[in-house]
């Protein structure tokens, strides 16, 4: 964070980082959620899928955040020491 010389940037990267921790969290979740369905039953399984699914789907959704975020605050901070 220290290397981000405009505050705007530096907001931006701080929100990327946490959204990289909270991906890494849910990315942990799903894991141990698919080991569960693994050794599941036909029932359990059943009732697992659900859980499993939307956890996929949060998963892509912060994959792009993260991106979109690395992404602004970069160009941000590059558009902040262009104009020095």
């Amino acid at each position: 964070m220290k290397d981000f010389r405009s505050k705007q940037a530096r907001d931006l990267a701080t929100r990327w980082m946490q959204e990289v921790k909270n991906l890494a969290s849910l990315s942990n979740q799903l894991e141990q959620r698919r080991t569960a369905y693994a050794q599941a039953n036909t029932n359990q399984r059943n009732s697992m899928k659900a859980a499993i699914l939307d956890l996929e789907q949060r998963i892509r959704q912060l994959e792009q955040s993260v991106a979109r975020l690395e992404l602004e605050a970069r160009n941000t901070e590059n558009r902040h020491l262009g104009k020095k």
